[in-house]
């Protein structure tokens, strides 16, 4: 128990020093607002305490100075203040100046809180915005293997619901904390000055509290991360039906699909329930804390009283100050338990910025290609169990053409993930002219490279946009150049409005030919040293073929790049071509000469070849 309290502690200093700490100075303005608006409140209701001396027509003497101040003697200490008397005389002017003051107290004590209240919303407001800002930088620098083994829905909620949760819960506390501190403080003051024995009693009310919510708040922490894990399960079912939706129409599964998300909308259900019982369940059982504390605390003032320890008014204001001080407690409790059901969305967002990416930055940014990129002794697997590659070396020259051919899953798609350091060997090191990549920075280093990929993904951008993406923004010249050599020029100017196009999400807008063009155009605006073509034309029909491998040829003429090729007919004049078989490389040379002595290049070969040309005689 020690251990979890101690880790609650370390997360919430840790919300606040990151997070609510940069805002110190409003920070401190809270503070003053909620003193003065924990005072005014405070201070209002016992604004009464002379109306209530002169309607009991009693005189008692005023307190003759702070340190004599009691609830009993507060109404003839106001009154003498005003210069009057609990006299028939004096009753309505008594009465005028209580009721002014009562109503302007009142409101320059909503005023205040309003203010306290925007002052909290300015802060947490920017603060959710750091820690989101935060979240994302710090997702963007994982490596491409932790995209792929996570869920997009549980990613998303991790920005949303947790840190949201986190954040809300954080700024509820710390508010509600301030200002129910200071107004327990003060009619804390208050009892203790008239009676040691009922301020003792009030802080068992206090006590009876916290063991409300430390019975409830360590449930509640473990039902709001549930809870969370659940709704990030109904956002991962949503985006992959949202997103291939084309194949569950395709395949009839819609009925299939609505399954997998009434299931996890059970368990949402399931999770919300036990999170709803646990986060209200400390309602009731306040309330009843509060009704046993007040009928408690009656007995003892109405015993105190008969002893003489208390005047009727004394007793009045005592029952009421204890009710008073009753709902700050509560409120105080309250915001105790909120912040237990924070702290478990909290600790989701902190392990998850706690974790360090596998592919890390190196310090270098002068990444530079002259000679070659190579692979020297590289063991790679997904996982060190089941290795893809076991001491491969290659080496790609500067203005070389290297193709890459192999049967599907043989590693080609790796192999160039390797040089991109998308990822890192397990063992043997990939290097850039002599330097290992490792030390460099990884978008420097990137930037050494153009990628078209098989699947041309397109933001929902315009065109110009998505040509340019990452990249600094230079003269409309090199943007049309780019759609120029990329065979795509025609079609864009085709478009109502040109390159400012919209091309929807992930590209729907445009045909699978037009959005490889665009990729293409991408690839080579930035004019980077190198080029990655990965099966570029395998998912296209013909025409579309035709137009991208005409766009890829003229690209080809004067770069260094890396083709992996699906269709033989695209690499017949590369520089070398490398085979791929079995996680090793067989072969690497031109294709006449592999044609000549290399039986797996031979039989790629030959089954493309045939096959074309039984297709062409049919």
């Amino acid at each position: 128990m020690k251990s979890t309290m101690s880790s609650d502690f370390r997360d919430l200093k840790t919300l606040i020093g990151r997070y609510l700490a940069p805002y110190w100075k409003q920070l401190v303005g809270l503070v003053g607002l909620s003193f003065l608006a924990a005072t005014l409140n405070s201070i209002t209701p016992l604004l009464l305490a002379p109306a209530m001396d002169i309607g009991a027509g009693t005189v008692v003497a005023p307190a003759q100075s702070l340190a004599t101040l009691s609830l009993n003697n507060l109404g003839a200490t106001l009154l003498s203040w005003q210069g009057a008397a609990p006299g028939p005389g004096r009753a309505w002017q008594v009465m005028w100046v209580t009721a002014v003051l009562f109503i302007i107290a009142g409101m320059a004590a909503a005023l205040i809180e309003f203010s306290a209240y925007m002052l909290s919303a300015w802060i947490s407001t920017r603060a959710y915005r750091d820690l989101q800002v935060a979240l994302h930088r710090h997702l963007m620098g994982q490596e491409l293997g932790y995209f792929l083994r996570s869920r997009v829905g549980e990613l998303t909620s991790r920005f949303v619901t947790d840190a949201g949760e986190a954040m809300t819960a954080l700024d509820f506390s710390v508010r509600t904390a301030l200002q129910a501190a200071l107004e327990i403080a003060i009619y804390g003051f208050l009892l203790a000055k008239t009676s040691l024995f009922l301020a003792g009693a009030t802080v068992l009310v206090s006590i009876a509290h916290l063991g409300v919510n430390r019975l409830i708040g360590r449930r509640l922490r473990r039902s709001t991360a549930t809870r969370l894990d659940s709704l990030g399960g109904v956002s991962s079912v949503l985006q992959e039906g949202f997103t291939t939706i084309r194949v569950i129409k395709s395949f009839g599964a819609e009925a299939h699909e609505h399954s997998r998300f009434v299931r996890v909308a059970n368990l949402v259900r399931k999770t919300t329930l036990e999170f709803s019982i646990y986060k209200n369940g400390e309602t009731p059982l306040r309330r009843i804390t509060d009704i046993v504390a007040i009928g408690s605390m009656l007995l003892l003032a109405f015993s105190a009283m008969q002893a003489g320890q208390l005047t009727f008014q004394g007793f009045v204001l005592f029952m009421v100050v204890v009710r008073l001080t009753i709902a700050p407690i509560s409120s105080l409790a309250q915001a105790l338990t909120r912040l237990q059901g924070g702290l478990g969305s909290a600790r989701r967002v902190l392990e998850f910025l706690a974790r360090e990416p596998v592919v890390a930055d190196g310090p270098r940014a002068d990444a530079a290609f002259n000679k070659a990129i190579r692979l020297e002794g590289v063991s790679f697997g997904y996982s060190p169990e089941t290795l893809v590659f076991t001491e491969v070396d290659l080496e790609l020259r500067k203005g070389e053409l290297l193709a890459i051919v192999g049967a599907s899953g043989a590693g080609k798609s790796t192999l160039v993930d390797l040089m991109l350091r998308l990822y890192d060997p397990l063992s043997g090191c990939v290097t850039i002219d002599g330097v290992d990549v490792r030390l460099f920075n990884q978008s420097a280093y990137r930037r050494l490279f153009g990628v078209v990929s098989q699947e041309s993904l397109l933001f929902n951008e315009s065109i110009a946009d998505n040509i340019t993406f990452g990249r600094a923004t230079g003269r409309q010249a090199d943007l049309e150049r780019a759609a120029e050599i990329a065979n795509a020029a025609d079609f864009i100017m085709a478009l109502p409005e040109g390159y400012d196009t919209f091309v929807g999400d992930r590209g729907v807008r445009l045909s699978g030919g037009q959005r490889q063009r665009i990729a293409i155009a991408r690839a080579i605006y930035s004019s980077p040293p190198i080029l990655i073509l990965d099966e570029a034309t395998s998912a296209l029909d013909s025409d579309s073929e035709r137009l991208v491998q005409q766009a890829i040829d003229r690209v080809l003429t004067s770069a260094t790049a890396v083709v992996i090729a699906h269709r033989l007919s695209t690499i017949l004049h590369a520089d070398r071509i490398v085979v791929l078989d079995n996680g090793r490389i067989e072969a690497v040379d031109t294709h006449e000469a592999l044609l000549a002595t290399n039986r797996t290049y031979r039989r790629l070969h030959d089954l493309q070849f045939k096959s074309a040309t039984h297709l062409s005689s049919t």
